[in-house]
């Protein structure tokens, strides 16, 4: 036994899981990390956000993993990589002189964040960690415009729309069952991504 699951049972079980699917799904973080910046080359490699374009592409691809495992957005991962993408958005920007695009990198994935807290607080079927995850994608969304942000959720939402009247048509799922919504919010960043 170790110090950690001595100390923390229950979350040092969650915590190993988490980590445990992060290296399964790590294939999948590469990957989305190598299209991110080879296919967006042509938009992100002369902009302020490449780092923050590659860093969430690395971190959604096994965050979506796992979420769509384990039901899961661990803390772990997702708040770390919320500093560091804000850093990798914003400092950039300013040495750039976007300092516009930065501040509305900010306000665009707060804005988002707070929305889903408040759909989080109602009950609405959102967790926290998908709070969170779209605190994450957000900032670099946001930085390319409002447009892309909210396409960006939109497409999101429909996939996750799609797949949950996929299975309640093939019955797989009732009308109540939830979905891990990580990998539809991903997925969402991802072809918005590829249209700036």
């Amino acid at each position: 036994m170790t110090v950690t699951r001595a100390l923390l049972p229950e979350r040092a079980g969650l915590l190993a899981r988490a980590l445990g699917e992060l290296h399964r799904g790590g294939v999948v973080g590469v990957t989305l990390g190598v299209l991110a910046a080879v296919v967006t080359g042509r938009a992100t490699w002369s902009a302020p956000v490449v780092g923050a374009v590659v860093l969430v592409a690395f971190v959604s691809g096994p965050l979506a993993v796992v979420d769509a495992r384990t039901r899961r957005l661990p803390d772990t991962i997702t708040l770390p990589s919320i500093a560091l993408t804000a850093i990798l958005v914003v400092v950039p920007s300013l040495v750039a002189g976007q300092q516009a695009a930065a501040v509305r990198a900010l306000v665009g994935a707060a804005a988002a964040a707070g929305l889903h807290l408040v759909l989080w607080y109602v009950g609405a079927g959102i967790g926290l960690g998908d709070v969170k995850l779209v605190a994450l994608l957000g900032l670099p969304l946001a930085w390319y415009g409002w447009s892309t942000l909210l396409g960006g959720l939109f497409v999101g939402y429909l996939l996750g729309g799609l797949w949950a009247v996929g299975l309640v048509v093939t019955r797989r799922a009732g009308m109540r069952a939830t979905i891990p919504f990580g990998p539809f919010l991903v997925a969402g960043w991802f072809v918005a991504t590829l249209s700036t």
